[in-house]
């Protein structure tokens, strides 16, 4: 039986429980992992982050998602939003092609603890791998939109999500196996 993990709905009054949040993999900070710790714990007051785009009440908005152990404790998070971009159906491209709304992915981060576990995982089921499929099932609930990451992923509404954590395709109908239970 996958390991079940639980996502909530991340607000301001959860702060606390990613203040001590570090996705670093090694002993080398790279920018994009600070940028990814920085992104859900930063203050609103910067113009940036998870709360201050949470508090946005632009059509175009923002949902954060914290995901946790059956014990509650902080795996990772995950993010998702609107954006529109040029089609990716149309072949010809020129600057005036039609805008399409996309589900993007702005941030996300499995904590460094959690990174490769559970170990004895069958392909596809460890933590970064559940909170991939979430997102795009997430995504998928958007009909109207195509999907679109800018972190090297690409998640599909039909065939699912590529360039999990070992190079395979996430179905995103296999979300209904249950291995994200919503909380909150």
């Amino acid at each position: 039986m996958p390991t079940l993990i639980k996502s909530l709905d991340f607000g301001e009054d959860l702060l606390p429980l990613v203040e001590d949040f570090d996705c670093t993999s090694g002993d080398s900070t790279r920018i994009w992992e600070q940028e990814i710790n920085d992104w859900i714990r930063m203050d609103p007051i910067k113009g940036d982050g998870a709360i201050f785009s949470l508090r946005q009440k632009k059509k175009k908005k923002v949902q954060v998602w914290l995901y946790l152990t059956e014990t509650d404790d902080l795996i990772g998070y995950g993010s998702l939003g609107e954006t529109s971009w040029p089609d990716p159906t149309v072949t010809d491209w020129n600057e005036k092609l039609p805008r399409k709304a996309m589900s993007l992915i702005p941030a996300v981060g499995v904590d460094r603890f959690y990174q490769g576990k559970p170990e004895d995982a069958e392909k596809g089921e460890r933590y970064a791998d559940m909170i991939l499929k979430d997102l795009g099932f997430q995504a998928r609930q958007h009909a109207s939109r195509s999907i679109l990451s800018p972190i090297g992923l690409r998640l599909d509404a039909r065939k699912g999500v590529h360039g999990s954590t070992d190079g395979s395709r996430i179905p995103c109908d296999d979300h209904g196996s249950g291995c994200v239970r919503r909380i909150g």
